[in-house]
């Protein structure tokens, strides 16, 4: 492996790649965006080429060794709640997809409970909890936000992971032992038309059909940043940018300081049981807080909403480059 990760990514998007998916990193949470650091060279080579879809695993450091702000429990004390900030190396970069786990949906494994790490989780609520019983449930092992911008900095915590996928429990190929182990797939190529959406695009639609995982004690709302990958629901057909059936993207243009960008959404009176739902994504300059700050807002006849903002208020998301309102 180089030891660049401007020249890993650099050879790989110079013979054709144009989506760098990586299952690796420090595993040590908490590791801050820094100067110089990893998580500058990809932010920068992303910005350089902005077609480039990179997207880091958020780890597997999930533990409950200790309690949660609020928790009547001792602060170093498990609480059922698997811990915070665990987000750490190469995955806190601003402008790749970060990706954690949720659960499998096999209830047949036979190493199906949390007790098997007691370690890591040692309350017995948590640890008896079934290790692949519903897609719909954030994987415990899984790392989550928030990720510090800064050692100490609470006020610029950035949602991280931005999606998950399952990640527990998975049949996979094993490509490097094809004829030892029998669940190895070929796969043929073919040939396809080929488009060149930014990477900001492509995350925008994975993000905007993901679906929301069940909100139980598992995970705080933001553990699985805006939740499980749904590919079916990402692939909009080009000629729905005038939003005439159900869905619809746009390549933003670039906008100097102050400028604006409106875009018309017409909703027919006779929808019904809709759920609208607009996601703004960027790529942004390297460094540890957003550079370019963009604001998502969406107006309505009686109601303004902002991007990744409780309803009701006018206040705006200075920290992170992805922003929804639904």
């Amino acid at each position: 492996m180089p030891g660049s990760l401007y020249v890993l990514l650099g050879d790989a998007y110079d013979k054709g790649a144009r989506v760098h998916t990586n299952s690796w990193g420090a595993s040590v949470p908490s590791i801050l965006y820094e100067a110089a650091s990893s998580r500058v060279l990809v932010d920068e080579f992303v910005y350089t080429q902005n077609d480039l879809v990179v997207l880091f695993a958020a780890g597997n450091d999930g533990v409950d060794a200790t309690s949660q702000p609020g928790s009547m429990m001792r602060p170093d004390q498990p609480d059922v709640l698997v811990d915070l900030a665990q987000v750490g190396a190469e995955a806190v970069a601003k402008s790749i997809i970060t990706v954690g786990a949720c659960e499998s949906q096999r209830t047949d494994v036979a190493w199906n409970l949390w007790g098997k790490w007691r370690t890591k989780f040692p309350v017995a609520l948590l640890e008896q909890e079934h290790f692949a019983n519903s897609r719909d449930d954030m994987a415990a092992f899984s790392s989550r936000d928030p990720a510090m911008a800064d050692k100490g900095d609470t006020k610029h915590l950035r949602t991280k992971p931005h999606l998950v996928a399952p990640g527990g429990a998975i049949l996979s190929t094993k490509s490097r032992h094809p004829t030892v182990h029998s669940d190895y797939t070929p796969g043929h190529g073919l040939p396809t038309r080929r488009s060149t959406p930014s990477a900001a695009l492509v995350k925008a639609l994975l993000i905007s059909a993901a679906v929301p995982l069940a909100t139980e004690w598992k995970h705080p709302y933001f553990a699985a940043g805006f939740s499980r990958v749904d590919l079916k629901r990402s692939i909009v057909p080009s000629d729905t940018l005038a939003i005439t059936n159900a869905s619809g993207f746009l390549e933003g243009p670039l906008l100097r300081q102050g400028e604006t960008n409106t875009i018309a959404v017409i909703i027919p009176a006779t929808t019904t049981a809709c759920t609208f739902k607009v996601t703004l994504v960027w790529t942004d300059f390297p460094g540890k807080l957003l550079v370019n700050d963009l604001d998502l807002v969406v107006k309505a006849t009686d109601e303004e909403r902002h991007g990744n903002i409780k309803p009701g208020s006018n206040d705006s998301d200075r920290v992170n480059n992805v922003e929804q309102v639904i």
